[in-house]
């Protein structure tokens, strides 16, 4: 992600890149399951992966840019300036990988490698294929990516609107938080009585049902720098908090899978429940600033190749099913072999994209846009 340089002069957290790794390990093994079923039946239960690695991406976004927000809108004063700054930065880091993969799933519906057709491509352009409503089939993955960039947009906006309503800061900023954790809630629980949403597309998968998942991390983000620091004890708590809290959402998840989608509390309540599950799982080792670099180093590389590695799985997911199909039944070496294409595709893909698009892209952002 950065230059040498850069990544000497600001440290990395190990646990921070931890948590990013375990993200996009559960997502690689939620979608690259379905290579592994005709060998392995319960290679299904990696489904999860998915849920709770999104769930985990979601409070780490919210999490890191947190300090940022607070920090520059504390004192920014009456101005407005940092907002710009703001989004430039977040543009950079995102939006170059994300529309190069836009293009790239383009070609391959072009293609006829995977399905859909080029014009269902259109609102992504924007960010508004599944503002209020299910994200279309096609790149699939992108759903999540929309719930972040409409947050890291009306997130500052909302707080230079509160900065003229409130003499304080901080009044504005709660004022704020208050506001995107409880919409959402609000909202979901509508759509719950008068629509019958499903569980996945109607739910999970739309942005404005979404938005207090990443003002989950947000605030807690905001409560750690109003607070000293955790005591030791109160770290193991928040990780025994945290095991039981995911625990108990997998449970449920599991026992009540079949009618997820009549199912009124995990409609509701169970996204921001396993939210608040992987906020403490990220409090709980902050302090763990280094590893050795025989586990330190993985996780870096894993965590710097992140975003990259989620927008570059599905295209190398298509591209197998297109040109060898799933394995037969029980065809133990074929389904490997399509499992480890998938891994080391997709490891290579992104490795070439955040080394040649993301890390001079952030060197020109640096540049032109101080933190």
């Amino acid at each position: 992600m950065l230059s040498r340089l850069d990544r000497r002069e600001t440290p990395r957290n190990f646990w921070l890149d931890a948590c990013r790794s375990l993200a996009i390990i559960m997502v690689l093994a939620s979608h690259g399951r379905h290579f592994l079923i005709p060998a392995w039946k319960d290679a299904a239960i990696f489904r999860l992966g998915g849920f709770l690695g999104v769930e985990l991406f979601f409070v780490l976004s919210g999490f890191l840019i947190g300090n940022i927000v607070w920090s520059s809108f504390k004192q920014a004063g009456t101005g407005h300036k940092w907002v710009l700054s703001f989004m430039i930065r977040r543009w950079l880091r995102t939006l170059p990988t994300y529309y190069l993969f836009l293009f790239i799933n383009a070609l391959l519906i072009g293609g006829a490698v995977s399905g859909g057709h080029v014009a269902d491509l259109l609102p992504f352009v924007l960010f508004t294929q599944n503002l209020a409503w299910p994200h279309p089939v096609v790149f699939g993955e992108a759903w999540s990516l929309s719930v972040e960039e409409i947050f890291y947009l009306i997130l500052p906006i909302s707080l230079v609107l509160f900065g003229h309503i409130f003499s304080s800061k901080k009044a504005a900023f709660l004022s704020v938080v208050a506001l995107l954790l409880l919409l959402p809630l609000v909202a979901r629980t509508i759509a719950v009585g008068i629509s019958e949403p499903s569980w996945d597309a109607g739910i999970r998968k739309v942005v404005v049902f979404r938005l207090d998942a990443l003002m989950i991390g947000v605030l807690t983000s905001w409560l750690l720098y109003e607070r000293p620091p955790l005591t030791r004890i109160m770290r193991v708590s928040f990780l025994l908090l945290s095991l039981s809290i995911v625990t108990g959402a997998v449970t449920f998840f599991l026992l009540n899978e079949a009618t997820l989608n009549t199912d009124v509390f995990a409609r509701v309540w169970l996204f921001p429940l396993v939210s608040v599950g992987c906020v403490l799982l990220v409090v709980a080792g902050l302090t763990w600033h280094s590893a050795p670099a025989i586990i330190g180093r993985p996780a870096a590389i894993c965590a710097r190749w992140s975003y990259a590695l989620y927008l570059a799985h599905m295209p190398v997911f298509n591209i197998i099913l297109w040109s060898h199909g799933n394995a037969q039944p029980e065809n133990t070496f074929g389904a490997l072999v399509r499992w480890g294409v998938f891994i080391g595709g997709s490891v290579c893909a992104a490795a070439l994209v955040e080394r040649f698009v993301e890390r001079p892209t952030l060197r020109w952002r640096d540049r032109i846009a101080p933190r």
